[in-house]
């Protein structure tokens, strides 16, 4: 599974957190029912906790937040003389 599908599932899962939370229904009955339908991809008893919470703080983004810092970086000979040779 690339990147990309990974967290668009992950996304999706989140999507049906914040819907299921909104109708007061319990993290660990909204698992339950997140594991018949996603199986050994379900997202974690856990994480669903978690971002129930969230949302019922109000939070309405099912993204990842933004991480300070700046992005880890790798230069090595190779890939410089690849960007040269393009």
């Amino acid at each position: 599974m690339t990147f990309a599908s990974q967290n668009s599932m992950i996304e999706e899962q989140r999507s049906i957190i914040r819907f299921l939370t909104a109708t007061d229904e319990k993290p660990a009955a909204i698992h339950r029912r997140m594991v018949t339908v996603y199986g050994e991809k379900c997202v974690s008893d856990k994480s669903v906790r978690k971002w129930s919470a969230r949302f019922r703080a109000c939070r309405e983004s099912v993204g990842d937040d933004q991480r300070p810092g700046q992005a880890n970086t790798v230069i090595t000979s190779d890939l410089i003389d690849k960007v040269h040779d393009h």
